[in-house]
């Protein structure tokens, strides 16, 4: 079965992608990353819904 994948579909899968990024940054700088803190879990769980209402 050939099921075309959504918005929502690419969405999700784009912020996965994200959680596996890093970038180097010059002294004194960081990025926030929800899709790959510490709370990664609970942002995922929440876009998800978010995503699939």
């Amino acid at each position: 079965m050939n099921e075309q994948m959504t918005f929502a579909d690419h969405t999700l899968q784009f912020n996965k992608k994200l959680s596996l990024k890093s970038l180097a940054l010059p002294d004194g700088f960081r990025v926030i990353n929800p899709y790959g803190g510490d709370q990664k879990e609970i942002v995922r769980n929440i876009t998800t819904s978010f995503y699939q209402i």
